[in-house]
């Protein structure tokens, strides 16, 4: 798979843990690193050349900073403690720390719309150079890359480590091989030995 190409929701939905996790820290993670230091440098670039001037946000660095910093340490609580739980199947102690993940999307929601409102919805005025219109059009890719990331993780991924937790509560427990799977299954009920 191409680093841009996006399987559909369908199909992901069917992908084992392990896979999405991979699927998530290659295709996004990796991309928003990339994309943010771009952006970041790009900003503080264009702020010192411009100083204000011909319209260009002030303030857009230290913004893009800020959801630089917001996403790569949420990121990092991702791949060095809930991923490998996950894959590890200890998921009786993964409540408090999904809803953190959560809470964190809101919160990089709430910085990608006031960076969308200080760009006017990333719309360049009519003069602007050839690196302020890159630096907005890698601005909207970002902002795309996050919403699809996060709808993952919120609609599938985030969903699925609930279920699978509450199964391995239950009375017959999903156990550690069912994280794995797409699907959480329970043993079947054989009913009473003879």
């Amino acid at each position: 798979m191409t680093p841009r190409e996006r399987p559909d929701a369908t199909a992901l939905s069917r992908w084992s843990t392990p896979r999405l996790v991979a699927h998530i820290r290659d295709r996004y993670h990796d991309a928003h690193r990339r994309d943010l230091a771009e952006v970041v440098a790009a900003a503080e670039s264009l702020e010192r050349a411009y100083g204000g001037a011909c319209g260009f946000p002030r303030g857009l660095a230290a913004h893009l900073l800020r959801l630089q910093q917001a996403i790569v340490s949420h990121q990092r609580r991702e791949e060095l403690a809930l991923f490998p739980a996950m894959i590890a199947g200890r998921l009786h102690a993964l409540a408090r720390p999904l809803q953190q993940m959560e809470k964190d999307h809101d919160a990089i929601d709430a910085l990608m719309a006031s960076l969308r409102a200080m760009t006017g919805d990333f719309a360049p005025p009519a003069g602007a150079c050839a690196r302020w219109r890159i630096l907005y059009a890698v601005c909207r890719r970002i902002e795309a890359d996050l919403a699809e990331h996060m709808h993952i993780e919120d609609e599938i991924l985030f969903p699925r480590i609930r279920q699978f937790a509450l199964a391995q509560r239950g009375p017959c427990g999903g156990g550690l091989h069912t994280i794995h799977g797409a699907q959480p299954t329970r043993p079947s009920n054989p009913g009473p030995r003879p």
